[in-house]
């Protein structure tokens, strides 16, 4: 709270970005003092949170060469889709820094550079020393790796509110917008956060995370720039979502084999019960790769042409087939379940990345302060059965699966005239699913994912 206290009062009160130094560091290193002195309370040295001399150049190279790889994917995919808008690009080298409202300060000189470069591996040695080394530590001491990991995600995630909210003060963006925004980014903080997290708790090292989030950080979003004669990264946004769930996906999957090959390391030969246990590939998964590279093709095709909204249908149809095959063939199971999650995550964020920019312009702005009210009461749903329930939940009420399938039919409505009577249309279903579910949390005392609706008994 204390590091929290001190972030909010430099970016909203000094404003050191909007200086001669173009970073927010005070905070950093007030941090990284913090965590010394809680180091050295707790009788704890740096090795113990990962910041461990062995192998350190290794690692460090293993996470430039993550964050290069993703991130070239990201950069093609960005120069096709510029291009493709009819807005050739090409590549600068300046000091920047990223905006969630598209306001660009360039720098230039040596001296910029290396300040850039400074500042950036204060930023990652104190939130990879905090949010990783330190709490993913501390929390598993007393809880299990997976609520450390999470807890550590959520914290950053929230750590990352600050910017938003300083750009609602200025009057930057509406409620509304702010709220949208604010929601995105923590997720994507979190996302990043457990990534990097899964780096931390499979090496027992900061390095490998610390070098892709400093990669991250300072040259994809400080120092490379994608240049157009319209303006200066345009798409940074979806650059940062590709480059960014590309390597969580992969970090993940790269976590699930390590897992399976450590149960048969342990197994042996005699072991038939952990064997029948192994999650093996089926045609479930398959359906949910299929998804997912379909997803990845809706960002280079314009959103209202036939291809668009042919790859869309397909990706949407896929979304119920791989689950109705999974339960049909009896192959579900956790690994089937996380790898539909995670192309959920992939397919609502790059919805959101290409919908947002037309429904913003074509959307009355009242109906904003009404998809913000929506997802307050979502958030409060999902809290009130966290607390009582000590675990995510998120029922499958008729009201909530007829809201899924109104939002997914947006961009079909989009090619019409009836976009903003269907747009309050919506609002007012997800209003009444969400304040049901908050309504079934707050009431029932059993928890029931399959439960259709309140007066279900």
């Amino acid at each position: 709270m204390l590091c929290l206290a001190v972030h909010t009062f430099e970016v909203l009160v000094i404003r050191t970005d909007e200086t001669f130094f173009a970073e927010c560091f005070i905070n950093k290193v007030f941090g990284i003092i913090v965590l010394y002195a809680v180091l050295k309370n707790l009788k704890w040295h740096w090795s113990d949170i990962g910041f461990i001399k062995e192998k350190m150049l290794i690692n460090v190279l293993k996470g430039f060469g993550l964050c290069s790889v993703f991130y070239s994917i990201a950069f093609v995919i960005e120069f096709i889709v510029l291009y493709m808008q009819g807005t050739p690009a090409h590549i600068e080298f300046f000091v920047t820094g990223f905006s969630l409202i598209g306001n660009v300060v360039k720098q230039t000189g040596l001296g910029f550079v290396l300040m850039c470069i400074g500042f950036n591996i204060i930023n990652v040695w104190m939130e990879e020393g905090l949010f990783r080394g330190f709490y993913i530590t501390y929390v598993n001491k007393e809880h299990s790796k997976k609520t450390a990991l999470y807890v550590a995600a959520l914290l950053f995630g929230l750590w990352h509110l600050v910017t938003p909210f300083r750009s609602l003060l200025d009057g930057d963006m509406s409620v509304g917008v702010f709220v949208l925004l604010s929601i995105g980014y923590v997720i994507l903080s979190a996302v990043m956060g457990i990534k990097w997290g899964l780096l931390y708790q499979l090496s027992g090292t900061v390095w490998i995370g610390l070098a892709d989030h400093f990669f991250n950080n300072c040259v994809v979003t400080n120092l490379l720039h994608v240049v157009t004669n319209e303006g200066v990264d345009d798409l940074q946004i979806l650059r940062v979502l590709i480059g960014e769930l590309t390597s969580f996906i992969a970090v993940f999957i790269y976590t699930k084999v390590k897992a399976m090959k450590r149960i048969q390391d342990t197994q042996g030969n005699g072991d038939k019960t952990l064997k029948n246990k192994q999650h093996k590939w089926n045609v479930a998964d398959t359906v949910t790769s299929m998804r997912m590279a379909a997803t990845l093709f809706l960002i280079f095709l314009p959103l209202k042409s036939i291809w668009f909204l042919a790859i869309y249908t397909f990706a949407g149809l896929t979304d119920v087939l791989d689950g109705w095959l999974a339960r049909k063939s009896g192959k579900a199971s956790e690994f089937g379940a996380r790898l539909d999650s995670i192309s959920d995550l992939l397919f609502y964020s790059v919805l959101l990345t290409r919908l947002f920019p037309v429904l913003y312009q074509t959307l009355p702005g009242r109906i904003w302060y009404a998809v913000a009210g929506i997802v307050l009461v979502r958030i409060a749903a999902y809290a009130t059965a966290a607390v009582k329930y000590h675990r995510f939940a998120s029922l499958h009420t008729w009201l909530n699966k007829l809201t899924g399938v109104a939002v997914f039919l947006l961009p079909y409505v989009l090619l019409t005239s009836l976009s903003v009577v269907y747009s309050w249309a919506v609002c007012i279903l997800a209003f009444t699913a969400s304040v049901e579910e908050l309504a079934i949390h707050l009431l029932r005392t059993d928890y029931l994912a399959e439960r259709k609706s309140l007066f279900e008994n």
